[in-house]
């Protein structure tokens, strides 16, 4: 049998023992013997045959049949597929597609036999499979060809459904399964059938089918226990009414139970076929309430379903509705009355239910079925007085006062509904002939209003009215009043039920189209405000205007009484909207009421007389100014919307202008006139009715004089409160950062005094005291600054605008000492500048070359570090502010911004002159400062008398400016025209004072941060020696030339960095030299640096008792400009680290020159190697021999790294070889012993000859690299030629 997880080998076509048994016992007895396996149970005993000629199979059929053919073969239960297996049904549609693919028309013999299972198959319930089926069936035959290859086939395909299949050969437990599925697919492929098959051979097939109808059990699946077989019994019922209609009036007495017996089947999966059915019923057998009792059995059931909302399918039922109730003859719903009224009262039930109160798409579809079958009973029954009255009294009136008492409910659905169903009755009413049509729907209008104004006033005329019934009953008037034009544009475009007679310009029907869609557009609710004019041809219709109107002005009336007695937010709030919807003239008038008129002060002339003619006018005169100024601060927002709504009824923008001139002036106080404009910036439309105020002189010049007030405001004048102070400086931020279409909202002339006034008092701030700062302005101004640099993307800095963030940079550039801010302003300060330099840095146009304020700032920095006296901390502050400006303008879309300011602070030669000529005798002196100052991000520390230290040399700041400048602009990555190369070379004989020192420090740590990249592209001048010529290019070699003098300059900052940036170059310099290699060997021997007698940290072996104590070469050496703490060890630690990596690297030139040592030097190196060096150079080795991820065929190799030991075992077949290498404890001076473990299979001689090799090559190797040398020692093995010669030929490299 061989093992179980023995692997075969690859391409061995010969069968298994087992199989090679089975085929010589065929051979011998004649016969294919069977074998008993394990079946699934005790009955099924797995007979599994054996495949007789396996051999030949295997070696005549492709290897991918092959495996096909064996998998086939299986008849183990467990291990095959199952047939009754979805995935099979899917696969072997698969397989039949390509099939049909490759035989094409010589598919023809056999379509007869086939299209019955194929039908079937099309209608499996594993949908993949069915897709398969359908795929397969449209590459035989195209859409067009399908009727044709169906009538081809149809006797045979109804002989094979007449047999619903049972098999005797699936296991019981699958039986049932199948059948189900069997039948399913069977009755769904007949309606298949039924679709696809010709009309002109319908009646071909009339006799079979009567013959499957004439069955008892056929009618019994609509009563299934399956979901599917239900589904699939009615979808074919439907299918049969339609196409065989004759059949089906036959079978009358069988049909009509079957189906509207069952009309509240609530399952998800039967429900749409049954309703379906029950259309197709009632259309098709005329006679099928005969055999049915409608009022006992059908309606009640009907009714049930409906009053409990649809039990979670009413988008699925409620269309059907008014297609069902539109079929019904009259003699199955007399009495009228009382089954309307049922009917409907039954669907408004279905409201309450839970499910229809949290699913918006579940109680859309009740809404728009209520209506549906609303509109549909009153079309017929219009005349019919109770039934209008119970339609709208008892139905109408209720469902909406349903609607609007449950917040869940979808109320613009509902409205957007009602407007509908009110237009239509409108539109019949105008349109229509006969003037008893036209009465009778005046009356059901007129009633409608009458009891909609009932619940209306109930729900407003309450003192403590519910505010979502005040804002229900609001947003119903406001869809009312909208034109019938404005409700279909706000909705999608979708199928619904229409009745011919509404719509007499169409009158084309589609009788497929039964019911109306369920679901509509969500955002519905949404409701956009009125124009102001409406075009004469969308206005409502009469019929609605008057009495809509009469039901807004008593409601008007109701609220504002409310509002004078008590200020009910709910009343005020249903005010606001309904003048948002309803601001007309009349509506203003009944608002001002019968009291006597209020008294007004004196008014220009044509104030006058717009008061006495406007009553939205007079109303915002005599009540609506008063209740603003009452410091109703929680009512703003509403009142402010009333006035709005009084300024639609002004005619024109010049009334609307001298009105809010005139309120401006006396009337209306900042917190009004802030809310004014909030709302203008929030809605266009507000916006467009107070844009000629908003750029009038009026409010520019009050805006202006605000500005002075609140600029020069002291502690006397303080008598406001401090919120209404905020709101007056809210009101200045507003008009300066808002914008329309990118223009200011007042004229920009007004903008920029404003900022005039703010930048006076900003400016005026350096020479107030403390006492009078703590009640400056300056915080106000920080905030409105913000916002207006904030918000003016796209608008240019006006020069008033620049003057302004000069000033703020300036203070921000200053040192508490002299502003005598508090650090919370300096905040505000600096973020308020830094939000203009950003708007500066990104606006569109390209100007920064005529920047004020660049220019400006750059030769005040230029005059404060040349001219100001500075200390040490307001030099800090002014370094940390031209940090923060830099990084800014390094954001900026023009790369050379930068650069140009920097270049702008740059002092002249004559300038640079002048303060070195001026710097005291102190600052030369070498003992000062040395080690003391730092000129960068350092705090300044000194410890000198006062007298000494008060003020810093120009020369010094100009410097330090400099070089934070440049430190910002390196590290950006920015290319500076002055080369700071070009400074350090110039100052060169300064070198020795301690101030060039103080200067070069941070300076030197600048060049630190060039890249390759930037020294390779220098603006040096030229610089070349006159040795011989080298190959390196121009620009490399006086690039070499400038730094190389320079590692020997006495200021160690710039041998630091000088160290730095040759590190950086020192890999492009091989490539040039690749040609003139030579011998350095005859040069003159330089003076040697010798090692350290103790490599170690000072006293770090002392603490470390317990541990390794560090040493020069197991740290690395770090070389800095600021740290010294660690200077005196540079040297050593230098001079350890070259040795260290001459040892790795070099180990056999070092070698060399230790054995050629005298004694002296050979014992004394010997011992520091082995103390210091060694156990670090081992350690490495073996370490990277245990994380080498290297794999050798047939090689393991461990390492020791306590004892410096590397085994290498070698096994091949019946060969087993081991190696032990031991670095010595001098390593690499010492020789390298290779020691022999075992050794199976390989003669003494030639072990003796490898290991000699292996010595030999260990001894002399030029890279210390014990990883390689197990390459060397798998090739030592000779296995094959090529690695044998590998090794040969490495060795005569190595030699």
């Amino acid at each position: 049998m061989g093992g179980k997880n023995k692997q075969r080998t690859k391409g061995n076509l010969r069968p298994s023992n087992s199989g090679r048994a089975a085929e010589l016992l065929a051979k011998e007895k004649g016969t294919v013997p069977g074998f008993i396996g394990f079946g699934t149970t005790q009955s099924d005993l797995g007979y599994v045959p054996a495949i007789q000629g396996a051999e030949e199979i295997d070696s005549l059929v492709d290897s991918d049949f092959r495996m096909v053919l064996r998998k086939l073969s299986k008849k183990d239960v467990t291990t095959k597929l199952k047939d009754h297996d979805r995935r099979v049904r899917e696969a072997t549609q698969q397989a039949f597609e390509k099939l049909i693919l490759k035989v094409k028309k010589h598919l023809a013999p056999y379509l007869r036999s086939l299209m019955g299972y194929w039908l079937m198959a099309q209608c499996d319930t594993y949908t993949p499979a069915a897709c398969a089926a359908k795929d397969a069936f449209e590459a035989a035959f195209p859409p067009s060809k399908q009727p044709e290859a169906i009538a081809f086939c149809k006797d045979e395909i109804t002989s094979y459904f007449y047999f619903l299949y049972k098999s005797r050969t699936v296991p019981e437990e699958e039986r049932e399964a199948k059948f189900y599925r069997v039948v399913t697919c069977s009755l769904l492929a007949l309606k298949k059938l039924l679709c696809l098959l010709p009309d002109n051979e319908l009646d071909s097939l009339e006799e079979k089918f009567k013959s499957l109808l004439s069955q008892n059990k056929f009618w019994k699946y609509g009563k299934h226990s399956v979901p599917q077989i239900r589904s699939a019994y009615f979808e074919l019922v439907s299918a049969l009414c339609q196409r065989i209609p004759q059949v089906m009036k036959e079978e009358a007495s069988k049909v009509s139970p079957s189906v509207l017996l069952s009309i509240d089947d609530s399952d998800p999966i039967v429900c749409p076929a049954l309703w379906e059915a029950v259309l197709y019923t009632l259309t098709t057998v005329e006679d099928c309430w005969l055999h049915v009792n409608a009022k006992k059995s059908v309606f009640p059931k009907l009714s049930t379903v409906i009053r409990e909302g649809g039990r979670g399918l009413a988008t699925v039922i409620y269309p059907y509705l008014l297609p069902f109730i539109s079929k019904l003859p009259q003699s199955v719903t007399d009495p009228k009355l009382d089954f309307f009224k049922n009917f409907l009262t039954s669907l408004v039930a279905g409201l309450s239910t839970e499910r229809i109160k949290t699913s918006f798409t579940e109680s859309s579809a009740v809404i728009s079925a209520f209506f549906e079958c609303l509109r549909f009973i009153m079309q017929q029954n219009l005349g019919e007085q109770e039934i209008e009255q119970m339609l709208v009294n008892d139905q109408l009136i209720p469902f909406i006062d349903a609607v609007l008492k449950e917040p869940g409910l979808p109320h613009g659905q509902l409205f957007n509904h009602l407007a509908e169903t009110l237009s239509a009755w409108e539109d019949k009413a105008d349109v229509e002939k006969d003037g008893k049509t036209t009465h009778n729907l005046e009356n059901v209008l007129l009633s409608f209003w009458k009891r909609l104004s009932e619940i209306c006033v109930k729900k407003i005329n309450e003192q403590e009215a519910d505010v979502k019934s005040v804002l229900g009953v609001s947003n119903l008037l406001q869809v009312l009043q909208k034109p019938k034009s404005s409700l279909k544009s706000n909705k999608k475009k979708t199928s619904k039920v229409r009745f011919a007679d509404e719509t007499p310009e169409d009158n084309k029907e589609n009788e497929q189209c039964v019911s109306s869609e369920g679901e509509n557009n969500e955002g519905s609710e949404s409701t956009t405000e009125p124009s102001l004019h409406l075009d004469s041809s969308s206005l409502v219709s009469p019929l609605r205007k008057k009495p809509l109107e009469d039901l807004v002005c008593k409601l008007a009336e109701m609220s504002i009484k409310y509002v004078n007695e008590q200020m009910s937010e709910p009343h005020l709030r249903f005010l606001s909207l309904l003048l948002d919807s309803f601001s007309s003239s009349q509506v203003f008038k009944m608002l001002l009421g019968d009291e006597k008129e209020s008294i007004v002060k004196a008014k220009p002339l044509e104030i006058t007389k717009l008061i006495q003619n406007n009553p939205a006018v007079q109303f915002l005169y005599r009540k609506l100014v008063g209740l603003l100024n009452e410091d109703q601060r929680k009512y703003a927002d509403l009142l402010v919307d009333i006035l709005y709504s009084a300024l639609r009824c002004c005619d024109g923008d010049m009334e609307r202008k001298d009105v809010l001139d005139d309120l401006t002036k006396e009337d209306l106080e900042w917190n009004s006139l802030l809310q004014v404009i909030e709302k203008a910036c929030s809605s266009s439309d507000k916006h467009a009715l107070v844009a000629p105020w908003l750029k009038g002189d009026t409010l520019g010049e009050k805006l202006v004089a605000l500005a002075d007030c609140l600029c020069n405001k002291n502690l006397e004048s303080t008598v406001s409160s401090q919120s209404y102070f905020s709101e007056q400086w809210t009101l200045l931020s507003l008009v300066l950062s808002q914008h329309v279409k990118n223009d200011y909202l007042i004229e920009e002339v007004y903008v920029e005094r404003i900022i005039v006034k703010l930048h006076e008092t900003l400016s005026k701030t350096k020479d107030l005291s403390e006492a009078e700062k703590s009640d400056s302005p300056v915080s106000f101004i920080c905030d409105v600054a913000y916002n207006y640099f904030s918000s003016a993307e796209g608008c240019l800095l006006m020069p008033s605008s620049e003057d302004l963030l000069l000033t703020l940079f300036q203070l921000c550039s200053q040192s508490k000492e002299k502003t005598h801010l508090p650090d919370f302003l300096t905040c505000k300060l600096k973020n308020t500048c830094l939000s203009g330099v950003n708007l500066l840095v990104h606006k569109t146009s390209d100007s920064h070359g005529q920047s004020t304020f660049l220019r400006l700032s750059a030769l005040w920095l230029k005059q404060q570090v040349q001219a100001s006296p500075l200390d040490n901390t307001s030099l800090q502050v002014l370094l940390s502010a031209v940090d923060d400006l830099l990084n800014t303008l390094v954001e900026s879309e023009d790369a050379s911004l930068l650069g140009v300011y920097i270049g702008s602070v740059l002092p002249s030669n004559t300038e640079w002159e002048n303060m070195r000529q001026s710097l005291p005798v102190q600052w030369l002196h070498r003992p000062l400062l040395e080690g003391r100052l730092s000129l960068n991000y350092e705090c300044f520390k000194t410890d000198f008398k006062e007298q000494d230290t008060k003020t810093l040399p120009s020369h010094l700041c100009t410097s330090a400016l400099l070089s934070k400048m440049t430190l910002v602009a390196l590290k950006k990555k920015i290319v500076l025209e002055n080369n700071v190369l070009e400074e350090i070379r110039e100052n060169k004989d300064l070198s020795e004072t301690t101030f060039e020192n103080a200067m070069l420090k941070p300076m030197c740590e600048t060049l630190t941060y060039i890249s390759k990249d930037q020294l390779l592209s220098h603006k040096l001048l030229k610089k070349l020696g006159t040795g011989p010529k080298t190959n390196l290019p121009e620009n490399l070699q006086t690039l070499l030339n400038t730094l190389v003098p320079l590692l020997l300059f006495r200021a160690r900052p710039v041998q630091i960095a000088v160290y730095h940036m040759l590190y950086k170059l020192m890999p492009e310099l091989p490539q040039y030299d690749q040609d003139n290699l030579k011998s350095y060997g005859d040069e003159e021997e330089e003076p040697a640096l010798l090692m350290p007698e103790n490599p170690s940290y000072g006293e770090a072996a002392l603490e470390l008792s317990n541990k390794d104590p560090k040493t020069f070469f197991t740290e690395e050496l770090q070389l800095s400009i600021r740290e010294t703490s660690t200077l005196p060890y540079h040297i050593p630690h230098l001079a350890c680290s070259v040795y260290h990596m001459t040892l790795k690297d070099l180990p056999a030139m070092v070698r060399l020159w230790w054995n050629s040592s005298e004694k002296r030097v050979f014992n004394i190196v010997d011992r520091f190697t082995s103390k210091y060096v060694s156990n670090v150079l081992s350690f490495q080795e073996i370490s990277s021999v245990q994380t080498s991820t290297q794999l050798f065929n047939g090689m393991t190799v461990k390492a020791r790294a306590t004892t410096r030991e590397v085994m290498a075992t070698y096994t091949i077949e019946d060969i087993v070889i081991e190696l032990i290498i031991q670095l010595p404890s001098n390593y690499p001076l010492g020789s390298i012993s290779v020691e022999s473990g075992k050794r199976v299979g390989v003669a003494v001689q030639q072990w003796r000859n490898w290991m000699l090799q292996l010595s030999t090559y260990l001894t002399h190797q030029l890279m210390g690299d014990v990883k390689n040398h197990f390459l060397i020692t798998v090739s030592l093995q000779g296995i094959d030629d090529p690695v044998r010669s590998n090794h040969e030929r490495g060795y005569k490299i190595q030699k």
